[in-house]
Parts: structure tokens; C-alpha cells; sequence
């Protein structure tokens, strides 16, 4: 018996690869092998273990990881410069503008640009909040009211927990009746939330890089 079932959990995990394989090659055309098609084949033909398939698709995803660093720290490079290009452009606009005022110059045709010199409306200057009349000042509007997930998930685990004891305990009663008569009360006791549920649960794969 233990004969066959080694054979069943080996032939699970020869499964188990090909599905991988498959898998990972779905995802964008990707070849977690690089070419590789006597591994692929071993693989394919169950020669090559799952365990095998799996440090091969970690290594891949390792390269996907080191990819992304080098990415987003040339991303923050970019985004540096184009703050200090966007900064130096406001710059020479205003330097412009201070050589055309300095100038008596209100518009300047140019073979790229028409530059021109506008009056702008007299903007706001606080000079002391605290001596403006109150009428002035508006009132926000208060927050709509936000659904404290944490809770809610808290109190339906809490309720689950209470309720499966609930439950066991009256599962445990010899008498049909009393029996019944406990599993009613404990649903009474330990009423639903309306809105909101538990789901069935998931796993997570944790990956510990040594």
C-alpha cells in the first residue's frame, strides 16, 4: 500500500512540473528554461523533478526581481532629472520675462514663439489669518463614514470561533431534542453580521531568500 502510494504522490508531482512549465510559459511567452529543451524534455517526460522545475522557476523570478531594482532605481534617476529640467525651464521663463520687462517689451515674435507680456489679476496675500472676519472662512464638510475592515474582520473571526465552539460542545449532547435545542441557541447567541461574511481562506506561498 505505501508501495502505490509513493507511486501516486510521484506521479502527482510529475504533474505537478508540466502544469509549471505550462504555466510559466503562458505568462507572456516566458521560457523559465532559456532554451534549455533537454531539461525541458527530462522535465516533460518526468526525468527531471518538481523540486528541479521549481529552483528554475525561482532563478527566473530572481532575474524578474534584480530587473525591477534596476528599473525603478533608473526610474528615480529619471524622475530626478526631470524635476531639475522642469525647474531650470520655470527658470528661464522667468529670466525671460525679467528681460522683457526690463526692456518695455510686451510681445516678442519669434521664429519658435510669439513671447507676450500680460497683467495679471492681484492675487491673494494673507497678512494675518487670525484678524479675518469669520465670514470668510467655511466649514468642511464632515468625512463620510469609513468601514473599519480591521474590525468588522475581527468581530466575524471572533463570532466563527465562538459559534464553531458553541457548536462542538452541543454536538456532544447525547438527547436528540437538548442536542438541537443548543445548536438553535448557539446560532441565537452568536447571531450574523448582516453585509459581511468570512470567505473560505487561501494559501500564500512565503519565499525566504537565504
Amino acid at each position: 500500500m505505501k508501495h502505490n502510494h509513493d507511486e501516486f504522490k510521484a506521479r502527482l508531482a510529475i504533474e505537478a512540473a508540466k502544469r509549471l512549465i505550462a504555466d510559466m510559459r503562458d505568462q507572456n511567452g516566458a521560457d523559465i528554461f532559456d532554451g534549455d529543451e533537454g531539461f525541458l524534455i527530462d522535465a516533460i517526460e518526468g526525468e527531471t523533478s518538481l523540486i528541479d522545475v521549481i529552483n528554475a522557476a525561482l532563478a527566473s523570478r530572481d532575474e524578474d526581481l534584480m530587473l525591477i531594482a534596476g528599473i525603478e532605481t533608473r526610474q528615480a534617476d529619471l524622475d530626478a532629472r526631470k524635476a531639475r529640467l522642469k525647474a531650470t525651464a520655470e527658470r528661464k521663463k522667468s529670466l525671460i520675462e525679467r528681460a522683457m520687462l526690463a526692456a518695455e517689451i510686451k510681445t516678442l515674435p519669434l521664429p519658435i514663439a510669439t513671447l507676450s507680456i500680460s497683467n495679471r489679476a492681484p492675487g491673494l496675500v494673507v497678512v494675518e489669518e487670525s484678524e479675518i472676519p469669520s465670514s470668510y472662512f467655511s466649514t468642511p464638510e464632515p468625512p463620510a463614514p469609513k468601514l473599519d475592515k480591521k474590525a468588522l474582520l475581527n468581530a466575524l473571526r471572533d463570532r466563527k470561533a465562538k459559534l464553531d465552539a458553541a457548536i462542538e460542545a452541543a454536538k456532544a449532547i447525547d438527547d436528540e431534542a437538548a442536542r438541537k435545542a443548543a445548536i438553535e441557541a448557539a446560532a441565537k447567541a452568536f447571531p450574523a453580521i448582516a453585509g459581511a461574511d468570512l470567505d473560505n481562506g487561501s494559501v500564500s506561498l512565503t519565499i525566504r531568500v537565504k
